[in-house]
C-alpha cells in the first residue's frame, strides 16, 4: 500500500532527511521543489536509492540515517517525491 509506505517515509524524513532537504543545505534539493525532484526521479527509484545509500555530492552515505534500512530510505524517498508533487502510482 503506497499510502502506508509514504506515511512510514514521513517519519524517516522528519528524523533524518528534513535537516538538509527542508531548507536546501549544501545544495540539497528542497522538498516541494517539483522541478528538481522531477529531474531526479527520472533516473529511477533504484538509482536514486543507490545514490542515497552510498552518498552523493555533499550528502554522506545514508544521509543522516546510518541506522536506517534500505527499505526505510526508499520510503523516505517516496515521501519526498510525493510531497514534491510527483505521482508515484
Amino acid at each position: 500500500n503506497l499510502l502506508a509506505e509514504v506515511q512510514k517515509g514521513e517519519m524517516v524524513y522528519k528524523r533524518a532527511c528534513g535537516t538538509c532537504h527542508g531548507i536546501g543545505v549544501a545544495g540539497a534539493p528542497k522538498i516541494g521543489d517539483k522541478a528538481s525532484w522531477t529531474v531526479i526521479n527520472e533516473k529511477g527509484l533504484d538509482i536514486l536509492l543507490h545514490s542515497v545509500v552510498n552518498g552523493l555530492n555533499g550528502m554522506p552515505p545514508k544521509g543522516l540515517c546510518m541506522n536506517c534500512s534500505e527499505e526505510e530510505i526508499k520510503q523516505a524517498i517516496e515521501y519526498i517525491l510525493v510531497k514534491s508533487g510527483l505521482n508515484l502510482e
